[in-house]
């Protein structure tokens, strides 16, 4: 290769920043399905975040459908947030006229049932990446909560975490307890 290159050490990360004019905003972060995202909205959890439904064009820039508009928060927020996550934000004169709707940070929950926590495990690692927080919850959290609409907006149930039916139904009796306790049947538990 003939091209000079330049040694990267420690985190690479794209370059993020409030771009255009000095004013207080609004702002539009383009939706290019970056997983930062997700990241920012959580990170700025007070903020009045929208997505557009539409794309539209300001600020010489061309923005898609899903395009983030941040209307309540100050350019040094916008600017330290986006430095953070690498993801440009430009300052608009004005909100677009496309529809827009809320994007909340939603209370979400992974459920677990103890019987394959692997695959669930990738998904909290890919949670915990994304630094988007959530309960980690058992299906006896399922049972013993009552409005589960109050505490969770969102509740996953990661593939590959057994039998699902029996999950929903309960373990058949086999006339058998099943042991929560050492036992000569049962030496670890």
């Amino acid at each position: 290769l003939d091209v000079p290159v330049t040694k990267v050490t420690g985190d690479a990360r794209a370059p993020g920043r409030v771009v255009g004019g000095d004013g207080a905003g609004p702002f539009a972060i383009n939706n290019t399905g970056d997983n930062e995202l997700a990241t920012l909205r959580y990170a700025m959890r007070t903020a009045d975040i929208r997505a557009v439904e539409e794309p539209f064009e300001a600020a010489g820039q061309k923005f898609n459908r899903g395009t983030f508009i941040i209307q309540s928060a100050t350019r040094a927020q916008v600017d330290a947030a986006t430095k953070e996550l690498g993801l440009r934000a430009y300052t608009l004169a004005s909100a677009p006229t496309v529809p827009m709707h809320p994007v909340r940070a939603a209370r979400v929950a992974i459920m677990h049932n103890w019987t394959s926590t692997q695959t669930e495990g990738w998904f909290r690692i890919a949670f915990d990446g994304a630094k988007v927080p959530y309960d980690y919850i058992s299906v006896e959290d399922i049972v013993k909560t009552p409005a589960l609409s109050e505490r969770w907006d969102v509740i996953i149930f990661p593939p590959g975490t057994g039998n699902n039916r029996a999950m929903i139904d309960g373990s058949a009796n086999t006339g058998r307890p099943i042991p929560w306790k050492n036992s000569p049947d049962f030496p670890n538990i």
